[in-house]
Protein backbone atom coordinates (compact mmCIF):
# COMPACT_ATOMS: atom_id res chain seq x y z
CA UNK A 1 0.00 0.00 0.00
CA UNK A 2 1.54 3.41 -0.66
CA UNK A 3 2.45 5.49 2.01
CA UNK A 4 0.27 9.15 2.35
CA UNK A 5 2.36 11.92 1.82
CA UNK A 6 1.47 15.44 3.55
CA UNK A 7 1.23 18.60 0.86
CA UNK A 8 -0.07 21.57 1.24
CA UNK A 9 -1.19 22.67 -2.48
CA UNK A 10 -4.32 24.66 -3.76
CA UNK A 11 -6.73 22.59 -4.09
CA UNK A 12 -9.65 22.54 -6.84
CA UNK A 13 -12.28 21.50 -4.65
CA UNK A 14 -12.49 23.61 -1.41
CA UNK A 15 -13.42 22.14 1.84
CA UNK A 16 -17.14 21.62 3.40
CA UNK A 17 -16.74 25.51 5.10
CA UNK A 18 -15.51 27.92 2.22
CA UNK A 19 -14.25 31.97 3.37
CA UNK A 20 -16.87 33.73 2.12
CA UNK A 21 -16.81 37.08 4.00
CA UNK A 22 -18.51 40.01 3.18
CA UNK A 23 -16.63 42.23 0.68
CA UNK A 24 -13.00 40.74 1.05
CA UNK A 25 -11.34 38.54 -0.76
CA UNK A 26 -10.37 35.49 1.66
CA UNK A 27 -6.58 33.44 1.19
CA UNK A 28 -6.81 30.49 3.04
CA UNK A 29 -3.79 27.60 4.11
CA UNK A 30 -5.04 23.67 3.85
CA UNK A 31 -3.41 20.93 5.18
CA UNK A 32 -4.58 17.87 2.90
CA UNK A 33 -3.46 13.98 3.48
CA UNK A 34 -3.64 12.59 -0.06
CA UNK A 35 -2.69 8.97 -1.76
CA UNK A 36 -1.60 9.52 -5.52
CA UNK A 37 -0.86 7.39 -8.31
CA UNK A 38 1.83 9.12 -10.56
CA UNK A 39 2.55 7.39 -14.22
CA UNK A 40 5.72 8.72 -15.47
CA UNK A 41 5.99 8.61 -19.14
CA UNK A 42 8.97 7.83 -21.33
CA UNK A 43 10.18 11.13 -21.13
CA UNK A 44 9.86 10.84 -17.78
CA UNK A 45 7.28 13.66 -16.97
CA UNK A 46 4.92 12.98 -14.16
CA UNK A 47 1.20 12.62 -14.54
CA UNK A 48 -0.95 12.51 -11.32
CA UNK A 49 -3.51 9.49 -12.55
CA UNK A 50 -5.64 9.35 -9.47
CA UNK A 51 -5.63 11.18 -5.99
CA UNK A 52 -7.53 10.01 -2.90
CA UNK A 53 -7.94 12.20 -0.07
CA UNK A 54 -7.34 11.22 3.47
CA UNK A 55 -8.08 14.30 5.13
CA UNK A 56 -8.25 17.95 5.16
CA UNK A 57 -7.94 20.35 7.30
CA UNK A 58 -8.33 24.13 6.95
CA UNK A 59 -5.68 25.85 8.97
CA UNK A 60 -5.94 29.56 8.57
CA UNK A 61 -8.36 32.30 6.52
CA UNK A 62 -7.15 35.77 6.30
CA UNK A 63 -8.46 38.70 4.26
CA UNK A 64 -5.83 39.34 1.51
CA UNK A 65 -6.40 43.27 1.21
CA UNK A 66 -6.79 43.88 5.35
CA UNK A 67 -4.90 40.44 6.35
CA UNK A 68 -7.84 40.38 9.23
CA UNK A 69 -8.01 37.03 10.31
CA UNK A 70 -11.02 37.62 12.34
CA UNK A 71 -13.02 39.48 10.03
CA UNK A 72 -14.36 36.40 7.92
CA UNK A 73 -17.06 34.00 8.10
CA UNK A 74 -17.35 30.45 7.15
CA UNK A 75 -20.34 29.27 5.55
CA UNK A 76 -21.22 25.71 3.94
CA UNK A 77 -20.55 25.30 0.57
CA UNK A 78 -24.52 24.48 -0.84
CA UNK A 79 -24.63 20.15 -1.55
CA UNK A 80 -20.78 19.99 0.84
CA UNK A 81 -21.43 17.24 2.76
CA UNK A 82 -20.32 18.63 6.38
Amino acid sequence: MPTPKLTRTASSSPPPHSPAPPGAAPSSTRSSRVVEYVHLDLAGEPKVEEREVLSETLESVRCRWCNAVDQVELVDRPGAQV
